[in-house]
């Protein structure tokens, strides 16, 4: 009856060691969650920043290519040259590029995660068929 009542103690531990694991892994995948959310919410203010830089890039162009006819000059054509094919228009042209790099990072960091996920979910599987087992295990040894 003692090796029964070890081994009855044994699989209560185990049982304990378990649940506290699940535990732990639905709580980190809780925080997976919250990370992801934010993430894609990042994601999609950067997109917003990309749409806004085109149209303001486009609309600089449109109002330099419109002109003024009351200016003339160098100064007003040089001015003209930067904003449409210049500096100005470079700016844009780096600005999101750069944003375009955040964003594929920010896309990685979310794969990365549903990666942690998708592992943490194989490792709840394991727990799950584990704890099964010792309830088996349980009802065998009242039966």
């Amino acid at each position: 009856m003692s090796f029964k009542e070890a081994e009855y103690n044994e699989k209560i531990r185990n049982k304990h060691c378990l649940e506290d694991k699940k535990d732990a892994l639905k709580s980190e995948n809780a925080k997976i969650d919250e990370k992801i959310i934010r993430l894609e919410k990042a994601y999609r203010k950067i997109n917003e920043l990309k749409e806004k830089t085109t149209e303001m890039d486009s609309n600089i162009r449109e109002r330099v290519a419109e002109g003024d006819s009351n200016y003339i000059g160098n100064i007003p054509d040089s001015i003209k040259d930067s904003c449409s094919e210049g500096c100005v228009h470079l700016a844009f042209i780096h600005y999101k590029k750069a944003l375009d790099d955040i964003a594929d990072d920010i896309n990685w960091k979310i794969q990365d995660l549903n990666e942690q996920k998708a592992s943490n979910e194989g490792f709840l599987a394991q727990v799950g068929a584990q704890l099964e087992n010792i309830a088996t295990w349980f009802k065998n040894t009242v039966n």
